[in-house]
């Protein structure tokens, strides 16, 4: 196979601004996908030098073709052992830059559909577990507010969950995406694919989101600052997902002592999961939930719909297991001591 010097150092320079330019300034805020694209990546100069003998400055075009894919593919499986959903992503952040090599320089525009006739390997599809409203009122109930600290991921925690946002739209949101003066206060996110979308927040969400504000941005905020931010050797930076995960954690181990519908290793992408599923058990239109979460595919809101189903099932097994008089018993005491935690208003 011919190389060319000066076509490898060209796509090492598109290499390099992807990864320090493009990916974490206009494609994604997240850093695990961002660690994602770099590994990819990595992973792929690798298999070149090592299974293809090329050297870095050397790569050509030929190198991301359909054939050449396939085999590094067999190569992360079979070498580096790794998974099927493993290989998956790395396939996926292939994809991403050859988009954007294709954007920077036009001959490398068939390249999108040597890359797209790739194909995903099967995996078994992976449920996310949702969980109850009585346990997502467990967790915020054990979020001391007797600090600084847990009044903020008291505020976090709840944002997530009432706006059913991701983890990296919330820790990228600043204080002019806050909207809250209007008649209908709103939080605008910056979603996958860089789509904005306006999320209600209602008045109670409203009120934390205001004392929080003035105990940790005082009265005249930073247009600019990040809502929730950690303050490294007196610099403001966004706060890393990694902290709030271990957090969450943290509280959702507490909060399952309590109440055991509350995983113990719960993650920030089942709050979003817990809203979705709440709102289609609440009668919301399909369309609706797909809107409010930003999916332009209604077909990516089927698991929320699985869930939900599977839950009602599971009530009205209990509720037929159960004699009547004891089932209506239960269905009274459920219902006077229930808790309404729709739309982020709690009762």
């Amino acid at each position: 196979m011919k190389t060319s010097s000066s076509e490898g150092k060209m796509i090492l320079k598109y290499i390099s601004s992807f990864l320090k330019d493009y990916a974490p300034y206009v494609k994604t805020g997240s850093e695990h996908t961002l660690r994602n694209y770099t590994t990819a990546l990595d992973q792929f100069l690798e298999w070149l030098e090592d299974e293809k003998k090329f050297s870095t400055s050397n790569i050509t075009s030929q190198c991301f073709e359909t054939k050449m894919i396939e085999e590094w593919l067999t190569w992360l499986q079979n070498e580096k052992h790794q998974s099927k959903p493993t290989v998956n992503v790395r396939l996926a952040s292939l994809r991403t830059f050859v988009r954007y090599l294709s954007k920077q320089d036009p001959k490398y525009r068939y390249l999108c559909e040597e890359v797209r006739g790739v194909s995903r390997l099967k995996t078994p599809k992976r449920k996310i577990h949702g969980i109850s409203k009585g346990a997502v009122k467990t967790l915020l109930s054990v979020i001391s507010t007797s600090s600084l600290s847990g009044r903020r991921y008291l505020v976090l925690i709840t944002l997530l969950y009432s706006c059913a946002a991701r983890l990296d739209e919330i820790l990228s949101l600043k204080m002019k995406d806050l909207f809250l003066e209007r008649e209908d206060p709103f939080i605008r996110v910056l979603g996958k694919g860089s789509k904005c979308r306006n999320i209600t927040i209602l008045k109670n969400v409203k009120s934390i989101l205001l004392l929080y504000i003035q105990s940790f941005h005082g009265d005249k905020p930073n247009p600019d600052a990040y809502l929730f931010f950690t303050n490294h050797k007196g610099k403001y930076e966004k706060m890393s997902q990694t902290a709030v995960r271990k957090i969450l954690r943290s509280y959702a181990e507490k909060a399952n002592e309590i109440n055991p519908d509350c995983p113990r290793d719960l993650h920030p992408h089942q709050l979003r999961h817990a809203k979705a599923t709440h709102l289609l058990e609440d009668g919301l239109n399909d369309f609706i939930v797909a809107e409010f979460l930003g999916h332009s595919n209604l077909e990516t809101i089927k698991d929320y719909i699985d869930v939900s189903i599977e839950q009602k099932k599971e009530v009205m097994n209990i509720l037929k297991s159960e004699q009547d008089k004891d089932a209506t018993k239960k269905w009274k005491t459920d219902k006077n001591c229930s808790i309404r935690i729709i739309a982020g208003t709690m009762k």
